[in-house]
């Protein structure tokens, strides 16, 4: 392929016709691997968000764990998963995969 133009050297047993077919196979061929590459870039993306959100969850066990119970620190914990809800749901919209965002349930 040269300059974008498909150059057919050999004809022997081709047809115009065939020629024609498998320019346009290769072309379509092209552009499914461009769609595939960016489809990757989009799994990536989601890749990451997943990544952080299991981060995120760890955290947020380890303080539960170590927090003693009072009215304070629960009211802080719950604003803090409130926050983080947010921000998750703004990372996956952004990665392009929609969808609502979150509001706090209280």
């Amino acid at each position: 392929m040269k300059n974008n133009k498909i150059e057919v050297e050999h004809t022997h047993g081709v047809t115009p016709g065939l020629a024609t077919a498998l320019i346009t196979l290769i072309k379509q061929l092209e552009n499914i691997m461009a769609d595939l590459s960016g489809l990757t870039g989009a799994v990536e993306g989601l890749s990451t968000v997943v990544d952080s959100a299991g981060e995120l969850l760890t955290q947020l066990a380890e303080t539960i764990r170590t927090t003693e119970p009072n009215q304070e620190a629960l009211d802080d914990l719950a604003n803090s998963i409130d926050a983080q809800r947010q921000e998750l749901a703004e990372a996956v919209a952004a990665a392009g995969g929609g969808g609502p965002t979150a509001t706090p349930n209280r």
